[in-house]
């Protein structure tokens, strides 16, 4: 294991990640927590940068949901049910889905740098749309929402 100041910190270990990554060109990265430490406007770059290196993708955890719909294929919800046992589901299948979405309401993209909402048929045209959006450099401005699901 390395020592936080022998890899440095803040804007460095970043740069340190994007450099290992491009130099690797790992098939897979796996990352915890990706946006701590980095604002707002440069979480989404800092995801798409991170995923251009890895054939595979990027696998990460994180508590924003806001980012995760943002930039993620698939999303998982991962609930605690006892002490050492947790429940893995597909976030569209999440018991309490609204409930769920509660704990980052619209504010959270708010801070990610999004303004207007954008209902769209149903899960699987999210990332379609999403591409789109992306041609005219307006993904990251965009909350992208499938019918149905009911933000508090």
């Amino acid at each position: 294991m390395y020592k936080l100041p022998e890899i440095g910190s803040g804007i460095t270990q970043f740069i340190l990640v994007l450099a290992n990554a491009a130099i690797q060109e790992p098939f897979l990265i796996l990352i915890d927590e990706p946006e701590l430490n980095l604002h707002p406007s440069l979480q989404l770059d800092f995801l798409t940068t991170l995923g251009s290196y890895a054939s595979g993708g990027v696998l990460y955890s994180t508590h924003s949901i806001g980012l995760a719909r943002a930039v993620a294929d698939r999303i998982y919800s991962v609930r605690k049910i006892s002490e050492g046992h947790s429940h893995v589901s597909i976030y569209e299948e999440t018991p309490a889905l609204s409930e769920f979405l509660g704990e980052l309401n619209y504010s959270g993209y708010k801070e990610l740098g999004f303004d207007p909402v954008l209902l769209v048929e149903g899960t699987s045209e999210v990332k379609t749309i999403q591409q789109f959006l992306r041609l005219f450099k307006t993904d990251h401005e965009i909350v992208l929402l499938p019918r149905g699901v009911v933000v508090d």
